[in-house]
């Protein structure tokens, strides 16, 4: 089978140091900059992997399977620890998407049909939680407005750290996209 991705253009944007729950846990390794484009068996994809083994899982999984080609649902990839929800989702006004975050997962996004727009803002910069974190979901969401918004085109991507507060779905039609949960070790 065909991988769909040879190169995957990955727009990173992490945060440097991590923090869950009051614990301070350590900084992604990779360089963080706006842009990076990686292949699975390039040094920013070593780094990460190195960092979270769970990653070498994801590259692989990517360079094998065609997503695209693929129906929505859920693929386990390593049970709890990494899988794949692929959705159809209608697109929205800016306006209409809360920000959201995760302590649990870090989520890697892919735009798969047409161009996707996020908003984002640090999480320490959200101060208007919409009530508490649902743990068993792994979401909160904020009524706080984004700092930026970065637009992907089909078969880009972007890594969110649950430092990086993100407002997904935005723009118009019907976006078919992948979203990778990758549990923080």
């Amino acid at each position: 089978m065909k991988p769909f991705f040879r190169t995957l253009s990955v727009l990173l944007i992490t945060g440097l140091s991590i923090a869950c729950a009051g614990r301070n846990e350590k900084a992604i390794p990779v360089a963080i900059s706006d842009a990076v484009v990686f292949t699975p068996e390039s040094a920013e994809a070593k780094e990460l992997a190195a960092y979270n083994p769970l990653f070498t899982k994801l590259f692989d999984y990517l360079q094998t399977h065609r997503l695209d080609t693929m129906q929505a649902g859920r693929y386990e990839i390593d049970g709890d620890r990494l899988f794949l929800m692929l959705n159809i989702n209608e697109l929205k006004a800016q306006e209409d998407a809360p920000l959201e975050v995760h302590d649990r997962y870090y989520d890697l996004q892919i735009a798969l049909r047409i161009d996707e727009t996020f908003g984002l803002s640090r999480r320490s910069a959200c101060k208007a939680p919409r009530g508490e974190m649902n743990t068993e979901a792994d979401i909160l969401f904020f009524d706080d407005q984004p700092e930026r918004y970065v637009t992907l085109r089909p078969g880009e991507a972007i890594l969110l750290s649950p430092e990086m507060a993100h407002a997904p779905l935005i723009g118009e039609g019907e976006q078919f996209k992948a979203v990778f949960k990758i549990l923080r070790e």
